[in-house]
């Protein structure tokens, strides 16, 4: 991989994400790599049928051990582990792990969060047995087919929507009137959020649509956000709208006016994963059609 993409999944620490390994509970942190930025279907299709995961795991007894005396003695970095660095290769469109491709170990320092840091250049790689390894196969088959499933096959729905949930039509929001906007990030959750930092504050950025069938405006509404570091409030930075058509902006009213969405965009995209543009164009054309067979 020349230029990798990283997208976190945002697993929280909690007892249904654990991984369950060689006597040993684990707490994890999941990356999908993707070897560049994704901005064709034929580019979506292949890095589904083949797509690489890299875990950390974290032994749940330590991290719980590194929280704690954080908390009492109100200090960090203070809790041995030895940590290990899995990369596994699956296929996101059938729920199946193809293979383990690598896992090393390290030794480090917990934080107060209960995380510390995975350099590879200082791991070294485990041996591990047939048995052993089909057994942490089995493992993060048990994951990937519960807890990690929505996290898997939510960035890639519009693309293809037979990966959609049972659930998704209790996540629409309650639509007052047709032409209110439908933000698909909080329809779809685990979608990964759109973010980059400027100036050392993090920026996220939120995409709406309109899915009225009656207007054909081609058009994503995009807010940018920002948060206050004191109070952790919610403060609106910009927005725009972007015609998927004519790939050109314009300013929404009662917004921030001093703001360049073309570079905002720009800069945005640069960072994601897949490109926003073919992204939000898929968006687009698929909630529309979703929300007009809901309606038949």
């Amino acid at each position: 991989m020349q230029n990798p993409m990283y997208h976190q999944l945002n697993v929280e620490a909690n007892e249904a994400n654990r991984l369950f390994w060689n006597g040993k509970y684990f707490s994890l942190e999941v990356v999908l790599v993707f070897p560049t930025q994704l901005a064709t279907i034929e580019e979506v299709n292949s890095y589904l049928e083949n797509s690489t995961l890299v875990l950390k795991l974290t032994p749940f007894k330590s991290q719980f051990r590194a929280k704690m005396l954080a908390s009492l003695l109100e200090q960090d970095n203070i809790e041995k582990s030895e940590i290990i660095g899995l990369t596994v290769s699956l296929n996101i469109l059938k729920n199946n792990i193809l293979d383990i491709l690598d896992i090393r170990k390290t030794d480090a320092t917990l934080d107060g969060a209960g995380s510390g840091s995975l350099n590879a250049s200082e791991s070294t790689k485990m041996l591990i047995n047939e048995s052993e390894k089909n057994a942490l196969v089995e493992s993060l088959q048990k994951l990937i087919e519960g807890n990690l499933k929505p996290h898997l096959r939510q960035p890639f729905t519009s693309f293809y929507p037979e990966l959609l949930d049972e659930q998704w039509t209790d996540r629409l929001p309650k639509q007052k009137n047709k032409s209110a906007l439908m933000p698909f990030q909080a329809v779809f959750p685990f979608s990964g959020s759109i973010e980059r930092v400027v100036d050392h504050q993090m920026y996220a950025l939120d995409d709406l649509y309109c899915v009225n069938p009656s207007c054909n405006c081609n058009e994503v509404t995009c807010v940018v956000l920002t948060f206050d570091p004191q109070s952790g409030k919610e403060i609106t930075h910009g927005g725009f709208k972007y015609n998927l058509e004519k790939n050109t902006f314009k300013n929404i009213p009662n917004f921030p006016s001093q703001f360049n969405a073309q570079e905002w965009f720009r800069q945005f995209s640069k960072l994601n994963s897949i490109s926003l543009p073919f992204a939000f164009n898929s968006r687009y054309q698929f909630l529309r059609k979703q929300i007009s067979l809901l309606s038949k």
